[in-house]
Parts: C-alpha cells; sequence; structure tokens
C-alpha cells in the first residue's frame, strides 16, 4: 500500500473515532442541561442563573464519558504503542500510524478532561482503562504522561505537575518503538521531570527533584 493511502486512511479513521467519541460523550451532559433548560422559571434571570450552574456538572459528566468511552475505543480498535519496534518517520508504516492514533485520542482526552480531572483518582482510573498497570495509591498531576499502555508503576507512586512520562524514544528520523516503563513503590518524581525508558533501574522510595531526568527501568 502506498504512503498516500495509509496517511489518508489514518487520518479518516480517527477523525471518525474521535468525532464518535466526541458525540457520544456529549450525550449525558446535555441531557442534563436540556433537564434544567425544560424546567419552568418564575424569572428569566433565575433561569440564566440554573443553567449557568448546571454547566459545571454538565461538562464534568462530558469530561468523564470521553475518558471511558475513548479508553474503551482505542482498547477495542488495538490502537497502542508498538513495542519494541525500530519505525522510520519517512516511510510512514503501519505501526507508526497506528500509534499516531492512540496519540490522538489521549490528547482529545488530556486536551478536554485531563485539568479537570488531574490528580485525582479518576484520572487514575483512566490510565488504568487506556492500559497502565498502576498499584494502589498512584497520583499523577501531570498531563504529559504518555504510553499508558506500557507504564508500571508500584503502589503509592506520585508524579508531580509537568513531569514527562513515557517509553519511547525519537532520534534522527526514526522512532524507537515503546519499552516498559516503571516507577518502584513509594516513588516520587517531582515537577517538570522527564521519565523515560533508557534502561536503568531507578532507586525505590527515590524523591526526584524538579527539572531532573530520571530513568525508567526497561521491561
Amino acid at each position: 500500500m502506498s504512503v498516500r493511502f495509509r496517511v489518508t486512511w489514518t487520518l479518516l479513521s480517527v477523525f471518525f473515532v474521535e468525532c464518535l467519541v466526541f458525540g457520544l460523550a456529549m450525550l449525558p451532559g446535555a441531557l442534563l442541561w436540556e433537564f434544567f433548560a425544560l424546567r419552568t422559571y418564575p424569572f428569566v434571570l433565575v433561569r440564566i442563573v440554573v443553567l449557568s450552574m448546571a454547566f459545571v456538572p454538565a461538562y464534568g459528566l462530558f469530561a468523564f464519558s470521553l475518558m471511558v468511552l475513548s479508553a474503551l475505543s482505542t482498547r477495542w480498535l488495538g490502537w497502542r504503542t508498538p513495542v519494541n519496534v525500530d519505525m522510520p518517520i519517512k516511510a510512514l508504516e503501519w505501526p507508526l500510524l497506528c500509534w499516531v492514533r492512540y496519540r490522538v485520542s489521549v490528547h482529545v482526552v488530556r486536551l478536554f478532561a485531563g485539568s479537570v480531572f488531574r490528580a485525582t483518582p479518576l484520572w487514575t482510573f483512566y490510565l488504568r482503562l487506556n492500559g497502565a498497570r498502576l498499584g494502589r495509591g498512584v497520583y499523577v498531576n501531570s498531563l504529559a504522561v504518555n504510553d499508558h499502555d506500557l507504564l508500571e508503576f508500584g503502589d503509592r507512586v506520585v508524579i508531580g505537575d509537568g513531569a514527562f512520562v513515557g517509553a519511547h524514544r525519537g532520534t534522527r528520523g526514526r522512532q524507537d518503538g515503546g519499552r516498559s516503563a516503571r516507577r518502584p513503590r513509594h516513588d516520587w518524581t517531582g515537577n517538570r521531570c522527564r521519565h523515560r525508558c533508557a534502561g536503568r533501574r531507578p532507586l525505590p522510595g527515590r524523591c526526584t527533584q524538579s527539572r531532573s531526568e530520571v530513568l525508567a527501568t526497561e521491561g
């Protein structure tokens, strides 16, 4: 198959899936907002205030639904990070394009739901549903966590604000396939750290300072 066909199919498929997921995720919040919109109010000002307040729980329902539906759709379609695959970017082969679709789905959730739910158990729930293997008491306060299906965190791991966690590397026009990125138990990764798979094991219970680079365990 030609590169043009692969790219076209990738763009069309990810556009269709994301539109479907986004539309279905809107339904619970839209129904809630419509419930309040159809009520009878004594004054117009009361109606405006109630509808304005209803927007908050409606958006929360939308964001949660988006997380669930996006994770389920990528799992069902098999959009995942390729493991131990060397992917020349110029060739635009299927493994790379599949990973691109997975990243697009993650980015949509990060954009519309991440700022609302990060550092909460609901964000941890989404990461688990999207493929991450997380222990008990894990909290992630970062939106720069990638390759969820290759992440493995032990119990009581905390990822700070702005920390980058991923399991792939790109060099000289090539994208290295993912390797399992692991965090030991009782570990805290500070704000704006970078955590990449590089074949070294971090010490258990270590507190990594801000703006440092963390080397992950290679799975």
